[in-house]
């Protein structure tokens, strides 16, 4: 149901950009631009290009790579700075570092909902508190 309509709204989209195009141009409508059942044909790719293709990839998996590295010892600095600032101000004055570490429930607000009455299990025994 959803994916007809979706279906149809991409169709009309199609339809009113392509009336755009041809309008804003000031030539006749192709109806074969409209034809939805139109399809490309499948490329074929040489061994050269498959090849490229494929060093892309890794010289971009690389990349990628490279920058989650520079990321992690960026945040391992700051991580690193901030326990540092910690460590100094716990020398200082314990009340400030004991204040600055103290957590916010406020901050975070968190709702959770669980099962709080289950059923005794028949055939559980409980250990021995001795």
């Amino acid at each position: 149901m959803m994916r007809d309509y979706l279906k149809k709204t991409e169709l009309e989209k199609l339809v009113r950009d392509a009336t755009l195009k041809s309008a804003k141009k000031g030539e006749a409508l192709d109806p074969e631009t409209l034809n939805p059942i139109r399809k490309r044909a499948p490329v074929v790719l040489t061994k050269d290009e498959q090849e490229r293709r494929f060093l892309m990839v890794k010289a971009w998996s690389r990349v990628q790579m490279e920058k989650h590295k520079q990321e992690q010892v960026f945040l391992q600095g700051i991580m690193r700075s901030r326990q540092q600032a910690l460590n100094e101000l716990k020398r200082v004055s314990f009340p400030l570092y004991a204040k600055a570490v103290e957590l916010k429930p406020d901050l975070f607000p968190f709702e959770c909902q669980a099962p709080t009455a289950t059923p005794p299990l028949s055939e559980y025994t409980p250990p021995d508190p001795e």
